[in-house]
């Protein structure tokens, strides 16, 4: 009886883990299709707003890994106006007068905004380490069911 609960247990728990692993691939898959529908234009620095972190992962108990994205206030033309926004790269090095990429997407509605590219970084990185945690599991438990470990 003890085997039967251990494996419902067990297999609840790879359940949860794939919907949280296919929840970060189509976020990651959303956030790809954005960019690549987008329009990239280059935009002039005006000035650095700040950092933006977004946590990766843990690399022991209660140590967290940090991404850090630069955050700069951005001037471009777009359809013929001058536009001052924020845009987000993965830079945080940039000065004022350096050039660095921004992505125009339309939403639903046809209005247009800046794609954070922090999002998209961030969900790419989560996407493959959940990829090679999945890919690492599942060797570790063929490894153990044949005796190896």
């Amino acid at each position: 009886m003890g085997d039967i609960i251990a494996w419902i247990v067990v297999g609840i728990l790879v359940i949860i883990l794939l919907i949280v692993y296919a929840g970060f691939m189509l976020l990651w898959l959303g956030y790809r299709s954005d960019y690549k529908k987008g329009t990239h234009i280059e935009g002039k620095v005006i000035e650095y707003v700040g950092d933006k972190e977004h946590a990766t992962g843990s690399v022991t108990p209660g140590v967290t890994r940090y991404s850090k994205y630069g955050e700069y206030k951005v001037s471009f033309e777009w359809e013929g106006e001058e536009h001052i926004k924020n845009a987000v790269v993965r830079s945080r090095r940039k000065k004022p007068g350096d050039m660095i990429p921004v992505c125009i997407c339309y939403d639903k509605d046809g209005n247009w905004d800046v794609l954070e590219m922090n999002m998209l970084y961030w969900s790419s990185e989560m996407a493959i380490g959940w990829t090679l945690g999945l890919i690492l599991g599942i060797v570790l438990a063929v490894c153990a069911e044949m005796g190896l470990i």
